[in-house]
């Protein structure tokens, strides 16, 4: 096959594009397992989301204010940011 071929080109994006959501979901994961959820295979985006809900869940039944609520919903974004940061990271350093 053609290094040039649009085929192979193909080829190598699906394998980037799996490389980095496999990456991106190990860090969300981290962060996940930190409040509790279970490693059922969410994709990145439900992974980000499930930090989020069950974040603002977890401060509603314990009666938070809403000062509370909110930093919590800063945790969780600052905990979204660095899975991504991380990931970015970790592709660069592979090149």
């Amino acid at each position: 096959m053609n290094i040039d071929s649009p085929d192979l080109q193909q080829t190598i994006e699906q394998i980037c594009d799996t490389d980095v959501e496999l990456v991106l979901k190990s860090e969300l994961s981290t962060a996940l397992k930190a409040i509790g959820i279970s490693s059922y295979p969410y994709s990145a985006y439900e992974l980000a989301m499930n930090t989020v809900i069950t974040r603002q869940q977890q401060g509603l039944a314990q009666n938070e204010s809403s000062e509370q609520l909110m930093d919590r919903l800063d945790q969780s974004t600052s905990d979204i940011r660095n899975a991504y940061r991380n990931t970015s990271d970790i592709l660069a350093d592979l090149g």
